[in-house]
Parts: structure tokens; sequence; C-alpha cells
């Protein structure tokens, strides 16, 4: 369900065009009112824009995911779209995030995102309040959203997997590899790791702004149970975070 378009009755942008599609329209708190902020700022600096809602069809916690996302790829190539965020219902953009996402021109790329849900030193998520980079105290416990892990205010790393709360993707990795990315990892443990793995096979690396922030409202789900991500992909024992890879 596209929303609002912006540049609508303008010339053509010189900057790449975007859409912004969020996935499921349950959102929480602030989330849309910051997605229009961001892409109204984005449209002043001469990006053209469409803020899309794909509309929830899952079954149960997580089934039919997997098709919302492929169905936000097929709405960006449909729109001629150079590039598509991604969003999650639970994640509020800062409003120039999108912009500094736009201007590293990566395929695939993911700002920092800043549990929100969690401030100070608390049990459920890194210890950040208002100092970088974050530390850990005994017993403190991390929600794992990538590997590896790693401090703020790095500038441009790789990755090898992140949750997908919040991704900008080119589309010309869609034209390349087809639309339907998504959907056909979602049944398996491990889809993140699954779905970049794949990704990395066919010679796109996932990078992370870690100079970028979004908040992140909520520990992120899983199409596998979530207290698996404390430790996928590194087998059990606390998450460490890292420097870079």
């Amino acid at each position: 369900m596209i929303i609002e378009v912006m540049n609508g009755d303008k010339p053509p942008p010189a900057q790449p065009t975007v859409m912004v599609c969020c996935i499921g329209q349950h959102f929480l708190p602030g989330v849309l009112e910051a997605a229009n902020r961001a892409l109204r700022y984005a449209g002043s600096q001469g990006h053209g824009g469409i803020l899309n809602v794909i509309l929830d069809i899952c079954v149960g916690d997580a089934m039919g995911v997997g098709d919302m996302r492929d169905m936000a790829a097929v709405a960006a190539l449909n729109e001629r779209a150079d590039y598509m965020l991604m969003l999650e219902n639970d994640v509020v953009l800062a409003e120039d995030a999108l912009t500094r996402l736009l201007a590293l021109g990566r395929p695939v790329v993911t700002p920092y995102l800043w549990p929100a849900y969690a401030p100070g030193h608390g049990k459920h998520g890194i210890g950040l309040g208002d100092s970088c980079p974050p530390t850990l105290e005994k017993g403190d416990e991390i929600v794992r959203t990538s590997d590896p892990m790693v401090y703020p205010k790095q500038g441009l790393v790789p990755l090898r997997w992140h949750v997908m709360s919040c991704l900008l993707w080119s589309t010309a990795v869609f034209r390349h590899l087809g639309p339907r990315i998504f959907h056909h990892s979602a049944p398996v443990t491990n889809y993140e790791q699954t779905l970049f793995d794949y990704l990395r096979s066919q010679g796109y690396t996932l990078w992370q702004d870690t100079d970028t922030r979004v908040d992140l409202l909520r520990p992120p789900g899983s199409p596998e149970p979530r207290k698996a991500l404390g430790t996928m992909g590194m087998g059990p024992g606390p998450v460490k975070l890292a420097r870079s890879l």
C-alpha cells in the first residue's frame, strides 16, 4: 500500500530514488512518523522517494514475513526505485539516517541498532547509555543482532549477518538474483545467516554503518526462537563485542 510519494510533481531527482518499505502496519509509537521525516529529509537532499506499507499477512509469529519482504522487493522494482529501505515496525529512524545510508552506495547496508528499549545497564540489552563504546557488566544479557557484534563509531564495517530490522538494499541485487530471495529461508534455523551466506556467495557483502544510529524499540524477533539469537553463529557462551572483522 503506497501512502506517500515524495518529489512526485517535481523534475526527475538528481540523486538515487528510494522506496521505504515498512514490513507490516502495526507500528510502535513514533516509527511511522520518523520514517516520514527521514523520507522528507531525503527529498530535501534531492532523492525521490516513496513510502510503502506492506500489509501484514503473517500466520502465527513469523510465517509469511519472508513473503512480505519479497513483496517489498517486487514493489521497489515495479516503481523503478534505485534503493529500497526495508524497515520493521519497531525501528525509529533518525532524520538523516536514510540520506546517510544512501550516500554510501552499497548493495546492502544496515545502520547501527541502538537498543532504546534498554537504556543503561539492563538485563535485556547492551549498556550503552549516552557513552561510546558500550560496556558490559557481569550479569548483563545481549540480544544478538549481528555477527560480529561491533562497537559504534567505527565507520563502515563488514558483517557476516545482521537481523532484518533495518536494511537498505540496492534494487540491482533484486534485478540480479530475482526479488524472491527472502521467503526461501524463512522456515529454516539461522534465517539471517542463511540469507547473507547466500548473498556473499553471489558477491554481495553486508555492511554496517556504525556512525549512523537508529533506535530499536524492542529486542529483535526472528523466525527462529528469540533465545537462539544469543548464540547464533557463535556457539554457547557470552556475546563479545568486536572492534571490527
